[in-house]
């Protein structure tokens, strides 16, 4: 469980990245990919980067998680 929560974070810290440096080209190409899959997410208001980065949390320990499994299994 240990990658899934290491796995979490590093996505919530790139995506918090990503969301500083919106203003830079090739992070918002990212952003705007990523606001097709992120329900709610929105660099426009502070309820939508909130949004954004529970979805990178979540999607990270869930990435994660399945690294962790996938492991284990071939251990």
């Amino acid at each position: 469980m240990k990658i899934a929560m290491i796995a979490a974070s590093l996505y919530t810290i790139t995506f918090c990245l990503l969301i500083l440096f919106e203003n830079n080209k090739f992070c918002n190409l990212i952003l705007d990919k990523i606001k097709l899959v992120y329900l709610g997410f929105s660099t426009k208001n502070l309820k939508g980067i909130f949004v954004g980065i529970i979805w990178a949390f979540f999607d990270g320990f869930l990435t994660g998680w399945i690294i962790y499994y996938l492991i284990n299994i071939f251990d």
